[in-house]
């Protein structure tokens, strides 16, 4: 149920903010080779952790370079928020880049695809001027 729930999610998230995401998940999408909703999904998964993870000045950054970032970290179990939706999917409020790749399998990802999305998002930002935000990005989402 809770799958299901999540994947009703998506659907919503990518019938709904298709233009708002356009940029990252485009990119997503032509560089990776994954649906719509898997970009997304992971990208909004990863952003959630982030925003999880993230100073509120260094996350406010990322929203004014990406305003895409927010509905994506938002929107994916409508409108109730990644986190959330992760904790709630996954059975835990603490959000780890362990269940950020569990939501990568939900979304029928393989875990390692995690790896794969990070320097596609940490590129963007730093072509829409967010190389500030580079370093604590992939500190955060790159082992």
């Amino acid at each position: 149920m809770k799958v299901l729930r999540l994947l009703v999610s998506l659907w919503f998230l990518c019938a709904t903010v298709p233009a708002l995401g356009a940029g990252l998940v485009d990119s997503l999408v032509t560089q990776l080779g994954v649906t719509p909703a898997q970009a997304s999904g992971g990208a909004g998964a990863l952003l959630a952790y982030a925003q999880h993870d993230l100073n509120h000045d260094d996350w406010t950054q990322l929203t004014a370079l990406v305003p895409e970032a927010d509905a994506l970290a938002q929107s994916t179990d409508l409108g109730r928020g990644v986190m959330s939706s992760l904790g709630s999917v996954l059975g835990d409020d603490n959000l780890t880049m362990a269940k950020v790749a569990e939501q990568f399998q939900a979304l029928g990802l393989d875990a390692t695809t995690v790896s794969q999305f990070a320097p596609v998002i940490l590129d963007y930002l730093n072509q829409h001027g967010g190389e500030d935000l580079v370093a604590p990005l992939a500190d955060l989402w790159i082992p």
